[in-house]
């Protein structure tokens, strides 16, 4: 999809995911029984996490674009799964289970065959016949 928004500036998507998120915020806040007090911690690492966050859809988006291949843009969408994992365990310090590391073991086996072994349509060594004079 990044790719047919070519003429649209990387940060319009973008916008639009914060804009629905804050939407989406402010509706979930009565349900979620109003705001809860924070301590100033909690406060920086909130924000610190929402502008990594940020940064991360803005970079994304415009990797998108600018991306020729498919893969490129696929091993990019994996890769944000295997850095939340490890967020997760690294700094959060949650603690890990059989089944979240086999995802992330999965998810980044993946990543590295989508980087390594590109799909050969993709690098141009399948001939479609067009190309062929004879018909």
């Amino acid at each position: 999809m990044m790719k047919k928004l070519k003429d649209v500036h990387y940060t319009v998507p973008t916008m639009h995911v914060v804009f629905w998120g804050c939407v989406a915020s402010i509706l979930m806040l009565p349900i979620q029984g109003g705001l809860k007090p924070m301590t100033s911690k909690d406060l920086t690492i909130n924000i610190g996490a929402g502008f990594l966050a940020l940064g991360e859809l803005l970079t994304m988006n415009l990797g998108m674009q600018l991306t020729r291949r498919p893969q490129v843009a696929a091993v990019m969408r994996q890769t944000e799964v295997i850095f939340s994992y490890l967020w997760q365990v690294i700094l959060l310090s949650q603690r890990l289970t059989v089944s979240s590391a086999l995802g992330a073991v999965l998810i980044s086996v993946s990543a590295l065959s989508l980087a390594i072994f590109p799909h050969p349509t993709q690098t141009g060594n399948v001939s479609t016949g067009s190309d062929n004079p004879s018909g």
